[in-house]
């Protein structure tokens, strides 16, 4: 709280990158593949979803939407409710966070190459 330091709820996540918060609604996605979504208010899980097979980065929000990557190279597009709208597959791995720039999100791969990601 930022009232008087009280914590809230506490969740059990293993995470690479830190959540983001769009509205009510606080996005993490672990080292697992899933993106989880929760009542920021009340700490409880609204769904859980799994988008990939490897340990996700993100997500990081542009344009409205949520971003992700994954270690193996895959940036994936999502709505709200965890859907994937889109997604492609670059060459090497991703072990950074998206950063997000008016453009589209730059990754970063470590063959030491930048893309610029707007799919």
């Amino acid at each position: 709280s930022v009232l008087d330091g009280a914590q809230q709820f506490a969740l059990p996540l293993s995470l690479k990158s830190a959540p983001v918060v769009k509205g009510a609604i606080l996005y993490a996605a672990d080292s697992s593949g899933f993106l989880h979504a929760y009542n920021i208010e009340k700490g409880s899980r609204l769904w859980s979803k799994r988008i990939s097979d490897h340990e996700l980065l993100g997500p990081v929000l542009w344009q409205g939407s949520l971003w992700l990557a994954d270690n193996q190279g895959a940036i994936y597009n999502l709505d709200d409710q965890g859907l994937v709208l889109a997604s492609t597959s670059l060459e090497g791995y991703v072990s950074r966070l998206p950063m997000v720039t008016e453009e589209g999100i730059i990754v970063r791969t470590n063959r030491g190459t930048m893309h610029l990601v707007k799919l």
